[in-house]
């Protein structure tokens, strides 16, 4: 009974070994099969104003001559990408990131059993202004100045605390003026508080 036992157990391992050894030939066949029709995009993303690498830069494959979305993926935290099995082509390539302008890419060749390399810079939405300024999409934004001036914060040097914002664009902007027992409150896209003893 043993020795039938033993036979059955050796079958059985003989049998999964041979399934083994096929998937494997089979898995091996379709990655040269691909490697020999495709090629591959690698590339890194950086920022242009401080030349540190970003991560978790979504990085796109867009047609030339259309745009259906090929494939995409995101940079890792040393700001690398990779896409593979690329198909033969003329393509877009395209990176975006919040905080960021996106920058695309354009007359991309892919060739087959080659690996092309492209490297993003990025630059920030972000305006410089005399003042804190902090910005997005600097082609339609519009400027909001607002002046606070609080009873704590009297003396000369501190008579006026100016921030200005870049903001999106907005239908309205309310500011509220609280100090001595006053206030005021502006609706407009542009709001200035006045400090306290000017207000009528």
């Amino acid at each position: 009974m043993r020795a039938v036992s033993w036979a059955r157990r050796f079958t059985s391992l003989l049998r999964l070994a041979r399934g083994l050894l096929v998937a494997g030939i089979l898995l091996q066949s379709a990655g040269v099969r691909a490697q020999g029709t495709t090629g591959t995009l690698t590339g890194r993303v950086i920022d242009e104003s401080t030349s540190q690498r970003l991560a978790g830069v979504t990085i796109e494959i867009v047609d030339a001559e259309e745009t259906t979305l090929r494939a995409s993926t995101s940079t890792d935290a040393k700001g690398n990408y990779a896409i593979i099995n690329v198909s033969p082509g003329g393509y877009r390539l395209r990176a975006s990131l919040a905080g960021y302008g996106t920058v695309e890419i354009e007359d991309l060749l892919v060739t087959v059993g080659v690996s092309t390399s492209r490297t993003f810079q990025l630059y920030p939405n972000f305006i410089p202004t005399d003042d804190a300024a902090f910005g997005f999409d600097p082609t339609s934004n519009v400027s909001c100045r607002v002046i606070l001036i609080r009873p704590e914060l009297e003396r000369p040097i501190f008579r006026a605390l100016t921030i200005a914002f870049i903001v999106r664009p907005v239908e309205a902007a309310v500011a509220v003026f609280v100090g001595m027992g006053r206030r005021r409150a502006v609706n407009d896209s542009a709001a200035r508080l006045t400090p306290p003893g000017s207000l009528g």
